[in-house]
């Protein structure tokens, strides 16, 4: 199987024309990339909340502020 990202920033699309597997093949790559946008979503969501925080809990916890979506 191969998958191709588009020119548009869109999301990889698995194609396999044959084989009784096809809508299950599918099924499990479109799954499992609406789970990685899902986490991705969910650490930014965190990320941003950190960065909400006062300056003193900040040093308390450890947060330096770094972006964690740089290092995806």
């Amino acid at each position: 199987m191969k998958t191709v990202v588009s020119n548009t920033g869109g999301a990889p699309v698995a194609v396999r024309v044959s084989g009784e597997g096809f809508a299950f093949t599918v099924l499990k790559f479109v799954t499992e990339a609406y789970h990685r946008e899902r986490a991705r979503r969910a650490n930014r969501r965190a990320e941003i909340e950190l960065d909400a925080l006062p300056p003193e809990l900040k040093k308390d916890i450890g947060w330096s502020g770094q972006r964690l979506h740089d290092k995806l």
